[in-house]
């Protein structure tokens, strides 16, 4: 993958996880949606594939992190 595609696939994750919260706020989507959950989850897969390129690891632990309480709550809503 070239470095101008995963740059693309990371502003995709951005826009997923603002997407989410933007919903959720606004009432569109609570917390426990598969919605909200699955864009969070690959928002933060995409987000942490950008920042691992270019070796940023306070983002990659801040979306490994934000990816680990998505799963979470689509475990919390499977059980």
């Amino acid at each position: 993958m070239t470095r101008h595609q995963t740059e693309q696939l990371g502003w995709v994750g951005v826009v997923l996880i603002l997407s989410a919260y933007m919903g959720n706020v606004v009432g569109w989507w609570p917390a426990s949606s598969a919605w909200y959950l699955l864009a969070n989850v690959a928002g933060s897969v995409l987000l942490i594939l950008e920042a691992k390129r270019v070796k940023n690891w306070q983002p990659v632990v801040l979306n490994a992190v934000w990816l680990l309480v998505a799963l979470v709550g689509i475990a919390r809503s499977i059980w």
